[in-house]
């Protein structure tokens, strides 16, 4: 059953902190003009007012470069050691549309052909409480692709900022288990109203045609463009690391 509680914006440094004593928490945090997606060490460092981050929250799940495993000789041949991430974590503010991008990625880390074990223990032990967009960047087209301000797909918590409070939303197991140490209060009538108004507010500027891209896409697979535009390139591999939605290794 969906619960719905408030929380005060003032409770927000305290509730991080909080949670700090049982989780990794990671926040948008403002660094060099810029929001990103950091570790904090305290509820304090938190910046929950940000249109978007630079560098999606991919990378905490698959990060640029990590450790696999390392090995030792052994007299009865080499000792190889797995590095899984063990860690429990919480990923406080993210965004409906990164959350959305998650899943997606969830389908190639885990089928049912293959697993990526790095990835997807990062994935099971980690919480995501998101924040819905009250109000998109002219940039945003999260309509046109499936999603919205204030899809849930892929989050436990989704939080709607109603003003002084936001409003919290359980969505999955996990975000129940979290919420049930909160002690928070069910929201009003009143507040749910509020909450429903701001959701009905929430337009997004921009659309795109996607009618028949897929299509489009296959036929234009070996098109001379793409070896033009491909001259540009350098190999840094910055558009994948990036992408959302990206899962290249090379």
């Amino acid at each position: 059953m969906i619960r719905i509680m408030i929380l005060s914006k003032k409770d927000i440094p305290g509730f991080l902190d909080g949670l700090l004593a049982k989780y990794e928490v990671f926040a948008p945090v403002a660094e060099n003009g810029d929001v990103n997606f950091k570790r904090i060490d305290s509820g304090a460092e938190a910046r929950l007012t940000y249109a978007n981050v630079i560098q999606p929250p991919k990378r905490i799940f698959f990060p640029q470069s990590e450790k696999l495993f390392s090995y030792r000789p052994h007299p009865e041949g080499v000792q190889l050691a797995e590095h899984l991430d063990e860690g429990k974590k919480v990923i406080f503010g993210i965004r409906p549309c990164d959350a959305r991008s998650l899943s997606l990625l969830d389908r190639v880390f885990n089928n049912d052909k293959y697993r990526d074990a790095y990835y997807w223990k990062r994935r099971e032990n980690t919480v995501l409480v998101g924040i819905g967009c009250n109000s998109p960047a002219a940039t945003c087209f999260c309509g046109s692709l499936g999603g919205a301000p204030f899809d849930t797909g892929g989050l436990d918590l989704l939080l709607i900022d109603i003003g002084e409070s936001y409003l919290v939303q359980t969505v999955t197991e996990k975000g129940k288990e979290l919420a049930a140490g909160l002690n928070l209060p069910d929201a009003s009538p009143d507040e749910l109203a509020r909450a429903e108004q701001v959701k009905a507010d929430a337009s997004l500027a921009s659309r795109v045609n996607i009618d028949g891209l897929k299509q489009k896409l296959d036929q234009m697979f070996y098109h001379p463009v793409w070896d033009l535009l491909s001259e540009q390139c350098l190999g840094c591999a910055a558009c994948s690391y990036l992408c959302p939605t990206c899962h290249c290794f090379d």
